[in-house]
């Protein structure tokens, strides 16, 4: 992988880039699966889990789910909203310590709660086993507002990659169900479609950090070799996204995802749910990960901060 092919590229990422390109001796693409999480979960036990001061952290199992969850929350928290998050990883990679830094950034400088869900991964557990599991952390933090979340009273949904994928399917099978939508959903560089021929595919088939045979192999460990799946799997699959909850949709120009990202903020807008939709022009999946080291990675937290603040009515 060259930078040279990436002219648009943050430079303060030129390192992360190239560290990216060290730390895997074998593309990622060709990995098991449990190869692939050895090495992600060493690299965030390299990482020291680094929480803002006044940020309280626990853990506990959801009752009848099976799925272990990490809250995060702040004394006298100012803000109305638990933030429901759900991390990246192609639903293959990731779980709490991956995504620990964000998830306590977002709960100090929001005020929110935060409940970051380790729900089960692929392909040993394909869809629709994290989209249930999620289901039912959501039901369980709906019974604990104003009690286990005291002061809040409204629930937003959120997550980056595969994790926005649940966040929406979430919305979608409330809706489909009758129930009452979230306060919001946060859409972090979003996976929604099964679309290799989208021109993003292309003009990003080899970016840095998720590329496009990574990208097949997720879809794949998700859903099956036949890559076979309901709107619920792939959410732009859906004939109608009305009445939805409120989205938040960022993308990044240099990732494959970018435009089927791109095209659900677009459909929601035109099924008229209210979009706040913003693209980082010179930054890669997964961008979250490199606030600290990259001032444009940086002012896109900040955004996804304000946003959410917006969406909680704070």
């Amino acid at each position: 992988m060259k930078l040279k092919t990436y002219p648009n590229l943050d430079p303060e990422l030129f390192d992360i880039v190239a560290a990216i390109d060290e730390d895997f001796s074998t593309p990622p693409h060709l990995l098991a699966a449990v190869d692939f999480r050895t090495i992600m979960d060493g690299l965030a036990a390299r990482s020291e889990l680094k929480r803002p001061t006044g940020v309280k952290v626990s853990e506990r199992d959801i009752a009848g789910a099976g799925v272990k969850v990490r809250e995060y929350s702040r004394d006298n928290s100012p803000s109305r909203a638990v933030l429901m998050y759900m991390h990246g990883g192609g639903w293959t990679v990731g779980g709490l310590d991956s995504h620990d830094g964000v998830c306590a950034d977002i709960c100090a400088q929001t005020g929110m709660s935060v409940v970051s869900v380790e729900y089960s991964l692929a392909p040993e557990h394909r869809y629709p086993v994290a989209l249930n599991e999620c289901l039912a952390v959501y039901s369980d933090i709906r019974r604990g507002l104003g009690n286990r979340y005291p002061g809040h009273d409204r629930i937003i949904v959120g997550g980056d990659s595969a994790g926005a994928n649940l966040a929406t399917a979430l919305c979608l099978k409330h809706r489909d169900g009758g129930k009452e939508q979230p306060a919001g959903q946060v859409l972090i560089y979003p996976c929604v479609a099964v679309d290799f021929d989208l021109p993003s595919y292309t003009s990003q088939a080899n970016a840095p950090f998720l590329y496009r045979d990574l990208m097949e192999v997720f879809w794949k460990n998700y859903l099956g070799p036949a890559l076979v799946g309901d709107h619920y799997a792939c959410p732009a699959q859906a004939a109608d996204l009305s009445a939805l909850a409120p989205a938040v949709v960022m993308t990044a120009a240099l990732d494959p995802l970018v435009d089927e990202g791109d095209r659900y903020a677009a459909s929601l807008t035109r099924a008229g749910v209210p979009v706040f939709h913003r693209r980082a022009e010179h930054l890669i999946h997964g961008y979250l990960r490199f606030r600290t080291v990259s001032g444009m990675a940086r002012d896109e937290f900040d955004y996804l901060v304000r946003a959410l603040r917006v969406l909680a009515g704070d």
